[in-house]
């Protein structure tokens, strides 16, 4: 495996992968819509909540939980306690590397 030096666009990821498997353009276009929509319907409200793709990636949904407006919370940068400013309950996409390429990283 060639090391990737430049910032793939979708167009250049498209191409990249026609040139990895012999497949055409359209083919690898669809594949790479059906995969996008596959996710996003594995996170949408009422479905499963979590997409993995095995070895590669793993992308969830996390409940953010609401703070009252004057909660005395902690101030990481002095560690002294403050009153919050407050927020709404809110879902967070998380995304998180799996060992797949976690060994490229690493080595």
């Amino acid at each position: 495996m060639k090391p990737i030096k430049e910032k793939l666009s979708k167009v250049g990821l498209i191409a990249h992968l026609v040139n990895a498997t012999e497949c055409s353009a359209l083919d690898v276009r669809k594949v790479i819509e059906a995969l996008s929509d596959t996710i996003a319907a594995s996170i949408t409200k009422g479905a499963v909540g979590e997409f993995a793709l095995s070895g590669v990636f793993k992308v969830y949904l996390r409940d953010r939980k609401a703070i009252k407006k004057g909660t005395m919370i902690r101030n990481p940068g002095t560690g002294e306690m403050m009153p919050s400013k407050g927020r709404p309950a809110s879902k967070v996409v998380k995304i998180r590397a799996l060992s797949g390429i976690k060994k490229v990283v690493v080595g």
